[in-house]
């Protein structure tokens, strides 16, 4: 992960927070320094999450066309509990964003920054690239703090006391006993907390992902029709996901190839496709335990280039809901 923060910045590890030490204030250089990096990973952080969001909504907003004569009403898609962790992927990206909203104070909201900062680089994948020269000067500063670190190959340090703003550090497997060494680690996440209003925080950070993990053990993983893409996933520990796609695939094709998947997963078709020459619309329906589930899909067909050249490319929302049914 390239690594922007400045690099004259004299980190603190977030272990070293709690002791009640205080090395003194800093220059006020050095803490004029400090507010700039805070203020250029903020602002590519958030350019970030708002671009998908942007997107997302884009979709919805050419998904959600009237719909062809007979046809039922939508559903509404999956709203996300904003107290629950909410992870975005985009598409085929080595990148996924979390966010979550808490009540408390600083210090409630920098403690539980640290843990899902720590959780996000314990779970998330070591990157295969080399670092770059930022990178390793970054390291080099965090770990030559009073650094302690976890046993399971991760550590978390702050960019400077009382700072909510984190990195997370993974160690090679085999090189957890040489946690001091810069060259053996990476950066694999950023975390930090902003106040959006008195005792109400927002936490957001960034890492390295291998595929989401927080979704429960009966939800599904859709496959999508071949000469697809994904472009952007939003799911939320309960299982609740929305999936936006591109394929390249006519309509028949989509439809035949998503019966044919939820029917091989045991999923019942709740009603007939509604189609018309430019959109499709399909719900699917099943029983998981006492949790009733249902996915909702909405293709819609781009405007052909004006080159006229090329197949039909259509635009696509899978929304997964789940729900648990209370005993009568």
């Amino acid at each position: 992960m390239a690594a922007n923060e400045p690099e004259t910045v004299s980190p603190k590890c977030a272990q070293s927070e709690n002791s009640g030490t205080d090395a003194g204030a800093c220059p006020a250089r050095r803490s004029r320094t400090l507010q700039l990096g805070q203020w250029i990973v903020k602002g590519f952080l958030s350019v970030a999450i708002l671009a998908g969001f942007i997107f997302l909504g884009q979709q919805i907003a050419l998904l959600y066309e009237p719909e062809p004569t007979g046809a039922l009403a939508s559903q509404t898609l999956t709203s996300f509990d904003t107290k629950q962790p909410v992870v975005v992927q985009f598409g085929d990206a080595s990148h996924a964003i979390s966010q979550q909203e808490i009540r408390g104070n600083q210090f409630t909201a920098t403690d539980n920054l640290r843990k899902i900062c720590h959780a996000a680089a314990k779970r998330g994948s070591f990157p295969q690239d080399e670092p770059s020269d930022a990178e390793l000067t970054l390291l080099h500063s965090l770990l030559l703090g009073d650094t302690t670190g976890d046993t399971d190959g991760v550590t978390v340090c702050a960019i400077a006391s009382g700072s909510p703003i984190f990195i997370g550090i993974r160690h090679p497997l085999q090189e957890i006993t040489n946690q001091d060494q810069p060259d053996t680690a990476r950066i694999v996440a950023w975390g930090f907390a902003t106040q959006t209003e008195a005792n109400r925080w927002k936490l957001r950070v960034v890492s390295y992902a291998s595929p989401p993990e927080n979704a429960t053990e009966q939800s599904l993983t859709i496959a999508l029709p071949p000469d697809s893409q994904r472009l952007l996933q939003m799911g939320s520990p309960d299982g609740n996901s929305v999936l936006a796609f591109t394929s390249a695939c006519d309509l028949e094709q989509q439809i035949v190839f998503f019966n044919h998947f939820f029917k091989n997963n045991h999923w019942e078709q709740r009603r007939a496709w509604r189609t018309s020459g430019h959109s499709g619309q399909g719900v699917y329906t099943r029983m998981q335990g006492s949790r009733s589930e249902t996915a909702h899909i909405h293709l819609h067909r781009q405007l052909p280039s004006p080159e006229g050249e090329g197949r039909d490319q259509w635009s696509g929302i899978i929304n997964l809901a789940y729900q648990s049914q209370q005993p009568r």
